[in-house]
């Protein structure tokens, strides 16, 4: 991976050239992907995370023969590809193996303090941030974003706990290094959720701004109080 890529560009070239294929989760199942056989691949699927930088490359430069996936290498610059690379391998593909599926907050994690004070214009920052987080989570934290309703496991209620009931490094937390998930409550099922490690696309202040509005928003204990 070159060391000058940047991820909120690839975010912008997966909004406009592989999201309708791919999904906004990145989960193969976007408005156009119904009809097309093969299905497009899913970034979720933690076999992926094996796959090397310049093999990714190589498939979105050359395209899949007999699929659907055009050879972007003659659409999108050589900077452009990497940085949709990027945004994907940050956002989507997960680490393979055993992960830690536990909603108990880690040491590390629970002896934090923002640095961003908990003012009313980090709330209005946040508002803005949380536009990237309502399509899943829906506008009031309910967990019913029109791009959540495919997903499994479902976006998180915000107004339920573990959520409503934690201290802001929780929600910290799950914001910065993103959801794991299981199915049937055993870990031993585990796969990825849609929810992305977003220390990987938004600074440190943004991820504080988006926790203090969301706070608010589903009412948290505390959560227009101090730097919680």
């Amino acid at each position: 991976m070159p060391p000058t890529v940047d991820v909120m560009k690839g975010r912008a070239v997966y909004l406009k050239r592989c999201w309708m294929c791919h999904g906004d989760a990145g989960q193969g199942d976007g408005p156009s992907a119904k009809d097309l056989r093969p299905v497009p691949a899913n970034f979720t699927d933690p076999d992926l995370d094996k796959m090397p930088d310049d093999e990714l490359f190589w498939k979105v430069t050359a395209g899949i023969h007999n699929a659907a996936m055009p050879q972007w290498g003659l659409l999108l610059s050589e900077e452009e590809r990497w940085n949709a690379i990027d945004y994907v391998k940050r956002t989507f593909i997960k680490p393979s193996g055993p992960q830690d599926v536990s909603d108990e907050l880690p040491i590390e994690y629970g002896a934090l303090e923002s640095p961003y004070d908990n003012t009313p214009a980090a709330r209005a920052a946040g508002a803005d941030v949380y536009t990237l987080c309502a399509g899943c989570h829906g506008a009031k934290g309910l967990g019913n974003g029109p791009f959540g309703k495919p997903l499994i496991p479902t976006p998180a209620n915000l107004t339920e706990d573990p959520a409503v009931g934690s201290p802001a490094e929780w929600w910290y937390w799950r914001v910065d290094q993103g959801v794991v998930g299981f199915d049937g409550g055993n870990p031993a099922d585990q796969h990825p959720t849609a929810m992305p490690a977003w220390r990987y696309i938004l600074t440190d202040e943004q991820r504080w701004d988006v926790i203090y509005y969301a706070r608010d928003l589903v009412g948290s204990v505390d959560a227009t109080g101090g730097a919680n």
